[in-house]
This record gives structure tokens, sequence and C-alpha cells, in this order.
């Protein structure tokens, strides 16, 4: 795996109440905690998440950034189960997606199963493009 050339922060832009021009527009994240499974008879069609959201916001670049560094702007210790869902919005209803989960004290690709899966929002927010490391 390659080591990625632009490195970025999940923020939650909560500290200065404003967007700074390091944000990319249009890329959210979400963070949910796993509280355990559900009874539920809904069944439904998901959109098929995606490898790349461009600006290399990719799986491969975030997976390697979540397992060797801290990427959010507020204290989070993962615990089994935790689901970051990272998208694109481009605006004209469609929206581009991956998830990664927490899993055997790693991320990987992959998420909770959405109809089944009882989630707490932790946090969300944008993504803040900061100064690759030499």
């Amino acid at each position: 795996m390659c080591a990625p050339t632009q490195t970025f922060i999940f923020c939650t832009c909560k500290e200065h109440g404003k967007i700074s021009n390091t944000i990319l527009p249009n890329y959210n994240w979400t963070l949910h905690r796993f509280k355990g499974w559900k009874e539920t008879i809904l069944t439904g069609k998901v959109i098929l998440p995606t490898q790349d959201l461009e600006n290399k916001v990719t799986v491969e670049n975030v997976l390697h950034q979540l397992n060797s560094e801290k990427l959010f702007d507020f204290e989070y210790l993962a615990q089994e189960k935790d689901c970051l869902t990272v998208q694109l919005d481009d605006g004209n209803s469609t929206v581009s997606y991956f998830k990664l989960k927490y899993i055997n004290g790693s991320w990987k690709e992959g998420g909770n199963n959405p109809f089944k899966s009882n989630l707490e929002e932790l946090a969300s927010g944008k993504i803040k493009i900061i100064s690759p490391k030499a």
C-alpha cells in the first residue's frame, strides 16, 4: 500500500464556527457506534459503495491514515464495529460513498448492515486538507 501524498483530518468544524478554505466542499463524514442488532422486516435497495471519491479521498488512503495516525479533531477511541461513512454529494442528488468498519483492532473496508444494526451517531463533519508530512 502506497503512502498517501495528501493528508487530511475528519473535522467536526465546531472549534471556529466557520468553514475554512482547506475544507473539501461537498465531502461529509459520519461516525457511528454499533449498539447491537435490531429486529426488522425492512428491506431495501442500497447504493453500492465506491473506492474513489476523487481528491485523493480513496478507501486505500483513508484506511492507511486511519490505521496509522489520529485523524479526528476530537478525542476518540475506536471500538469494535464502529463505522465511518465518507461521502461526496455532487449537489444533483447523486451521492458517492464508502464505509469503513473497525474490526479486530484496525479499520477495514465495509460497514454494518443498515437495516439490522442499531447505531448511535458519535460525530459528523467535513474533510479538511492538511499539509503533507515530510
